[in-house]
């Protein structure tokens, strides 16, 4: 049994959490780091974790959207395992919604992404999977898919004055 207490998320000013990972190549490693990355996730109660966050560099994230404090109105989300993952964007709107990270804890901050995405990776079991996503799940999916090539979402808001902590973001959210 994994002890999520004995897997650290590592924060912004980690090395690795700048990093590009290295694309998995040993189906049992990734499995492994799979399943370290759900007892986590699950744990933090939150929409999704890559394995640079706990400090694995490979290619891998997790997606898995519960309703929580501070998201209560998001759509759920079931497990979906994403082992190097090619994520590429079809025209369409961009969206600002908030967004926070196990990475930069106690903020939240607005930021622009693309209404859809559309992803094709390997599953647990090394199948070729293949979907589009739209809405939040893609807002999700290319927020894992960045800290998997060095990105974090405060890289990605054009106004740091939307930036706050958790605590204020979520005086502004029940006033909107």
């Amino acid at each position: 049994m994994i002890d999520p207490e004995d897997i650290p998320v590592k924060h912004v000013g980690s090395s690795i959490i700048r990093s590009v990972s290295k694309t998995a190549q040993d189906m049992d490693e990734a499995r492994a780091v799979v399943d370290k990355l759900i007892v986590k996730l699950r744990q933090l109660k939150g929409a999704g974790l890559a394995a640079p966050q706990i400090g694995v560099p490979l290619r891998i994230h997790i997606i898995e959207v519960q309703k929580n404090e501070l998201f209560p109105n998001r759509p759920e989300v079931p497990l979906i395992v994403m082992i190097n993952p090619e994520v590429t964007f079809p025209p369409c709107d961009m969206l600002t919604e908030w967004e926070g990270c196990f990475s930069v804890p106690g903020y939240a901050g607005r930021v622009p992404r693309y209404a859809t995405a559309h992803a094709k990776w390997l599953d647990y079991d090394g199948n070729v999977c293949e979907e589009t996503f739209h809405g939040y799940p893609a807002r999700v999916v290319q927020h894992e898919f960045d800290h998997l090539n060095g990105a974090v979402y405060l890289d990605r808001m054009p106004d740091m004055l939307t930036l706050a902590t958790t605590e204020n973001y979520m005086i502004l959210r029940d006033r909107t």
